[in-house]
């Protein structure tokens, strides 16, 4: 078994870790998009198959051939980790790969799950509804907006999908994961884990195939993020937890195996794949760079896995706030005025914003999000008793 497995101190800052780079990409991603607005990248013309490069604005083209313009991949990476670590658990309170599924509490699990992301969410929802959309209540479209957040299901239309926060999205979409989480553990079951991913990929291509050819208004988006057609992200998580119980290698690379393979998936995005299964691509890449993270033997971090395991330890708050927070401070933060006349300055500013963020994050973790995940477990402790 990996030596996390035998380390949960360990095991947690690496976790961490992984935590802190996710959401450090997304905030990339939101920050450069604020302030390039729609030139993030070099669009690849319709015919083509390489995307044409030759004379376009220079920061269009670093953010095309670079890791730097892969921020949305940060959600892959959350979705991985949510999936190894759910897994990971239920295989631990097993004891078995194999056990049946009728034996888990998923009771327990569901409000593990709740107290985790609800609370926090549920108040950063409500003050964004409600300072942003002071007449949220005189509309019945947005009474219905604020209904579908509410319950979790906003992610299933275009005309939901980015109000309020736009980063919500996949906060929607974890929680449809964890819903159908029984019927991955049935499938389990019944096929085995190997199969099982098999029958995921199968789903991710049949429903990109479909959307591919057939356009809903007001679903494009949702349907590009269907639950069923994001599960085999989750699912690749799950795998790699199920290989490392079970103390079977996924397979060996080296670091310099894994520079190499992020540069093959960033010169993806050249090409007209990237309009198919990039995010697939990503997955199994950031499947390969964890499986080799988490093999790596130190019984002390470095220095700069304690930085970014401090950002990842309140990666979810910082997920909850960090665009509302960027779209409020962008507009007035500059580096000493050097950003008024350098646009390149923009990168100091947004330093200055992910510190401010960075800041308000930590409050919200230990001020909310710390605390219910504390009564989430006194609540289970008190059934256990009970039972």
């Amino acid at each position: 078994m990996i030596e996390n497995q035998n380390n949960s101190v360990g095991h947690i800052y690496k976790m961490d870790v992984l935590r802190g780079i996710a959401i450090i990409a997304v905030f990339i991603l939101h920050c450069y998009m604020h302030y390039l607005g729609d030139h993030l990248e070099v669009k690849i013309e319709k015919g083509d198959f390489f995307t044409n490069l030759i004379g376009k604005d220079f920061w269009a083209v670093f953010l095309t051939i670079t890791p730097f313009g892969y921020g949305w991949t940060g959600v892959q990476l959350f979705l991985i980790i949510s999936g190894y670590l759910i897994h990971l658990s239920y295989l631990k309170s097993s004891q078995s790969s194999v056990k049946k599924t009728e034996n888990y509490d998923f009771k327990k699990f569901y409000l593990r799950r709740f107290f985790r992301i609800y609370p926090p969410y549920f108040v950063v929802l409500l003050f964004l509804a409600f300072q942003y959309n002071r007449d949220i209540l005189k509309s019945g479209e947005k009474i219905w907006d604020l209904i579908s957040h509410l319950i979790m299901t906003y992610n299933l239309q275009d005309s939901t999908f980015f109000s309020f926060n736009g980063a919500f999205w996949s906060l929607a979409l974890e929680v449809q994961l964890y819903l159908i989480y029984p019927l991955f553990l049935i499938l389990m079951r019944k096929l085995g884990i190997q199969k099982t991913i098999y029958v995921l990929l199968f789903l991710y291509f049949f429903f990109t195939l479909i959307f591919n050819y057939f356009y809903i208004p007001n679903f494009y988006f949702a349907l590009q993020n269907l639950v069923f057609k994001s599960w085999i992200i989750w699912g690749l998580g799950a795998f790699l937890a199920e290989r490392h119980f079970t103390n079977k290698q996924l397979f060996k690379v080296s670091g310099w195996g894994i520079i190499g393979l992020l540069i093959l998936v960033s010169l993806v995005k050249t090409t007209l794949i990237t309009l198919k299964i990039n995010d697939l691509l990503w997955a199994l890449f950031y499947v390969a760079f964890i499986n080799y993270y988490l093999n790596i033997s130190r019984n002390i971090p470095k220095l700069w896995e304690k930085f970014i395991a401090s950002i990842g330890e309140s990666s979810y708050s910082m997920y909850l706030i960090h665009q509302p927070v960027i779209m409020g401070l962008a507009s007035v933060i500059t580096f000493m005025g050097i950003s008024k006349t350098r646009p390149t300055a923009h990168i100091l500013d947004g330093f200055i914003i992910f510190l401010i963020a960075f800041a308000f994050s930590k409050g919200l973790y230990y001020l909310l999000e710390k605390p219910s995940i504390d009564f989430g477990k006194k609540i289970i402790e008190k059934i256990k008793k009970s039972n």
